[in-house]
């Protein structure tokens, strides 16, 4: 039988601007809401195993929730894992500053978005373009419904503070979820659900944020 090569694809959107700076993978600003990039292959014929230096890992603990009730959340990781700046009277596009954490391990500030470099603010910036504060997280507590991260230095556009965390001098960042999901449907002019919008109130050091979920009608069937 002859075999064929087979690329598997690896999302990236949920790693960190310092590891993919530091991996030299690029996109092109333009191409903002592309977030997997082929970057190995196999010579097997059918469903290649992934290679033996991947191993798999648990999500950590400090990654955000996916908004309660998301039904696509699997599949759009990088989406879940953001807070948008402000309450949450928000329309679908809109050019929010948000923050992220990161799967390998990094708090990230996205204060900078323009039209210039921003598409649809519920996937991020592209690829390449730098975040406007970044710190290693460097312990991180859940309790309840308050995750706290601590790392090394003050991030620019945050409400963090300084304090004493096991006999280090760190800066803490509160993160308090603060409400329910919040349901907001459109409709049709047949009065068919077109989509809805989930989404939840955060406190981020004290500044409202809150997260975010799209479904359009082609989730709900005929």
């Amino acid at each position: 039988m002859k075999k064929q090569k087979t690329w598997i694809t690896l999302s990236v959107g949920s790693i960190s601007n310092h590891l993919l700076t530091s991996l030299g993978i690029h996109l092109n600003s333009s191409q903002f809401d592309v977030r997997n990039i082929k970057l190995l292959y196999s010579n097997k014929d059918l469903n290649p195993t992934p290679p033996s230096y991947l191993t798999p890992i648990s999500a950590p603990n400090f990654l955000f929730p996916r908004t309660t009730g998301d039904t696509d959340g699997k599949t759009l990781p990088d989406w879940a894992n953001s807070l948008y700046i402000g309450k949450s009277q928000t329309t679908w596009g809109a050019q929010l500053p948000y923050l992220r954490t990161t799967t390998d391990g990094y708090v990230e500030y996205y204060g900078n978005i323009t039209g210039a470099t921003q598409g649809f603010s519920i996937w991020g910036n592209p690829l390449g373009v730098p975040p406007t504060a970044s710190q290693q997280i460097l312990d991180s507590e859940k309790s309840g419904n308050t995750l706290t991260l601590y790392y090394a230095n003050h991030m620019e556009g945050l409400q963090d503070n300084q304090v004493t965390h096991n006999g280090r001098s760190m800066y803490q960042l509160i993160i308090q979820k603060q409400s329910e999901p919040v349901v907001v449907k459109n409709y049709y002019s047949d009065g068919k659900l077109s989509e809805k919008t989930i989404y939840e109130q955060y406190l981020v050091g004290g500044q409202p944020f809150h997260n975010m979920d799209l479904q359009y009608d082609y989730e709900y069937g005929d």
